[in-house]
This record gives structure tokens, sequence and C-alpha cells, in this order.
């Protein structure tokens, strides 16, 4: 049982951090690089690459939350619920939140050479923040999970 334990608790504990560390990247790195070159949006690199993104991140969080179900109820270590929490209310906060900045940035009617483009951009990243936060939150609690 403590094998099984323990590989529950490594891979969701890998997915977590997978999650966080991407999210924070595009936070952190992605947002600000595009900033600094005056465009924070263009075309070619926002509608290829924000799909494939979304597809990863997305697909990541559904294979995540039933590890981390599947680690609490292994351990019973209520910072695994905490992990949990936060990860799934990146979903709905994204579904709320940032879907519809998203369409409009897919949209191909939009000429991403325009103000309007740059300020849906500029509105995403700071929304954006708020799923790193989420994502860095449940890395705190997987680890604290971790170690105790």
């Amino acid at each position: 049982m403590t094998i099984l334990i323990f590989i529950f608790e490594f891979i969701s504990l890998f997915l977590v951090a997978f999650i966080a560390g991407s999210t924070a990247y595009i936070s952190l790195v992605e947002v600000p690089a595009r900033a600094a070159l005056g465009h924070p949006v263009s075309p070619t690199s926002w509608r290829e690459f924000f799909p494939r993104a979304a597809n990863v991140l997305k697909n990541t969080g559904l294979v995540m939350l039933p590890f981390l179900i599947i680690a609490f109820l292994l351990t019973f270590n209520w910072f695994w619920i905490g992990s949990v929490l936060c990860c799934f209310v990146i979903g709905p906060y994204t579904g709320a939140k940032m879907a519809p900045i998203n369409n409009q940035l897919q949209d191909q009617s939009l000429d991403m050479n325009t103000r309007e483009a740059q300020d849906l951009a500029i509105e995403w990243g700071k929304r954006h923040l708020i799923r790193t936060y989420l994502g860095l939150g449940a890395l705190v609690f997987a680890i604290l999970a971790a170690l105790t």
C-alpha cells in the first residue's frame, strides 16, 4: 500500500507542478515578452500557440484531478483537497472570465494590429495571473500534502 500511495502522490505532485509551472511561465515570461516587443498579440503566434497550449493544459488538468482525489482517498491528508479546490476553480474561472476574451482573440475578423486587440491581450494577461495564483496555490498544498 505504501508504494501505491507514493506513486499517486508523486504523479499528483508532478502534474500540479506542471500546471503551476506552465501558468507561471505564461504570466511571467510569455505575456511580458510580448508586451516588451510592443505587440502583445500577433496573429500567427496567438492563433497558433493558444489552442495548443489550452489543449495541453486542459487535458493535464483532467488527468490531474482524479490523481489528486485518489491521493486524498489513500492518505486522508486534507492538503490534497486544498490542491483539488485550487485546481478545480481554474476551469470555471477560465470559462467565465477568460473564454470571452479568448473567443474575441481567436476571431479571424479581429485585426490583431489594432489597439482593441492589444487591449484584449493586456486584459487576458491580467486575468491569466489569477490562474497562475491558483496553480501556485495548488502546488503549495500538494507539496504540503506530500511532505506530511
